[in-house]
């Protein structure tokens, strides 16, 4: 089991996948809906799923905070 498998650690390995080009707002997308107080980071799914894979085992409570989540 990985050490320090809690949100906090989800989302610090996520921005490490940060594409600048991929931030960039697109027309009839909902990135950088600013109204919804979203930050857009601009991550590939396929990265997104892969870090989830090597996260689950993240405690149900930890999952939840990254719902809540503004990322």
């Amino acid at each position: 089991m990985q050490e320090n498998i809690n949100a906090e650690q989800f989302i610090k390995r996520l921005k490490t996948y940060r594409s600048p080009g991929d931030q960039e707002i697109q027309p009839n997308s909902k990135q950088g809906d600013v109204q919804n107080g979203e930050v857009e980071l601009g991550v590939r799914m396929g990265q997104v799923f892969a870090l989830a894979k090597e996260f689950i085992e993240m405690p149900l409570s930890e999952v939840e905070k990254l719902l809540e989540s503004p990322i």
